[in-house]
């Protein structure tokens, strides 16, 4: 006689989501503990996990595990959903139970691991200290002197770069050995606030699909993968290789991992790396004179501008990153902006713009007194210029 599986089925399976549910609020309301955060989770359980399933991963799978687990999550669901629907108009109502019990389980268990293994990093210590950055404020011919340094070295690598029929910059490297590379230049992060492990960035074949929502990387905790979009221009991948393998080394705030990702690429003594580094980061770079309101002194002095080698493969990339609906692009930024917030970034994809800031002071009796905020990665650049000889 074959046994079916019936309500005690069900109710085994909604006692396991129970007891999962309750798991990932136990663990949301001590994730803002700093000490838990840091710890237990980032530098403990966290670290071990990835550690552990990132070297499984790479041994077994050279393609993207993620992107095939994705793949085939939403193929289940579309199968699921649709009989659901079957059994529905049967009046099956004990079968479809089972199936909504079964992907309740299932879709809890995931946010589970998620949240032990990714959400704590969000509340862990400052980066700074962690990352070279100075705090001081240099005067203006400082500023036009430090932004003429980096133009100028970043005109020099752009004539370096090989480029293709129309002129657009094009690797080097093919992408396992670029991957290589930048694994190897994660090294140089040797404090023990980033993980030792570094997993080997692994290319997404769905480019396309994951473009038009504007996602062009994901680092995904659970599988201990560093994932790269195809839909990547070559002159972009070493910045965002260091992006994403920031957030497999401990890095989950977006701030902190444009911070690390500008800091190896700019600090690089390869020079494609380099010109990755400049592209992702020019407008950081001439923000310091806007701030400042120096353009036009700048520009008067005759300093460095950007060369039409640049410009040219800005407008490669603003094409290339643009050729999608607006309208899907949104919603992928709509909902990366929710989970950011639920993760405790106040500024959700906001935190994508590491730039500087002024204030205005208007005291009761003086003058009004213009305050510059330089932001982390200017604090970078401010110490790596000072220190560059």
């Amino acid at each position: 006689m074959v046994r079916r599986r019936g309500r005690g089925y069900v109710k085994r399976l909604l006692i396991a989501s129970g007891v999962l549910l309750a798991l990932i609020i136990a663990l949301t309301a001590i994730k803002s503990n700093r000490y838990i955060a840091e710890h237990v989770f980032t530098r403990g359980i966290s670290r071990a996990y990835i550690y552990a399933v990132g070297h499984i991963n790479d041994l077994l799978f050279p393609f993207s595990f993620f992107e095939f687990a994705t793949g085939a999550a939403i193929i289940i669901i579309l199968i699921t959903i649709i009989r659901w629907i079957v059994l529905l108009t049967r009046k099956e109502f004990g079968k479809a139970g089972k199936g909504a019990a079964r992907l309740l389980t299932a879709v809890l268990a995931v946010i589970l691991l998620y949240t032990a293994t990714a959400s704590f990093s969000y509340n862990r210590d400052s980066i700074d200290g962690h990352i070279p950055m100075s705090s001081e404020k240099p005067d203006e011919e400082a500023i036009m002197e430090m932004v003429n340094y980096y133009i100028t070295d970043f005109n020099a690598l752009a004539e370096k770069m090989p480029r293709n029929e129309n002129g657009v910059t094009v690797s080097p490297y093919s992408y396992k050995e670029l991957a290589r590379i930048m694994v190897r230049e994660m090294e140089r992060l040797d404090d023990d606030y980033f993980s030792p492990y570094t997993p080997m960035p692994k290319r997404m074949i769905a480019g396309d699909a994951m473009g038009a929502f504007g996602v062009i990387g994901i680092s995904f905790q659970p599988t201990g993968e560093a994932n790269i979009s195809s839909h990547t221009v070559p002159f972009g991948l070493p910045a965002l290789m260091a992006h994403e393998l920031a957030h497999s080394k401990g890095i989950m705030r977006e701030s902190d991992a444009e911070l690390v990702s500008a800091y190896i690429t700019l600090t690089s003594e390869d020079e494609f790396v380099r010109y990755s580094g400049y592209i992702d980061n020019y407008g950081r770079i001439y923000q310091m004179l806007t701030l400042n309101n120096l353009v036009d002194k700048y520009k008067e002095k005759g300093y460095a501008l950007r060369s039409p080698l640049i410009i040219k493969d800005y407008e490669y990339m603003y094409a290339e990153y643009g050729k999608y609906p607006d309208i899907i692009d949104e919603i992928g930024t709509f909902f990366n902006n929710i989970y950011l917030k639920l993760s405790g970034v106040k500024e959700g994809t906001g935190s994508y713009d590491v730039i500087g800031d002024i204030v205005i002071v208007k005291p009761p009796d003086g003058p009004e007194q213009r305050i510059v905020y330089y932001s982390t990665i200017q604090k970078m650049l401010i110490h790596k210029y000072k220190t560059s000889g």
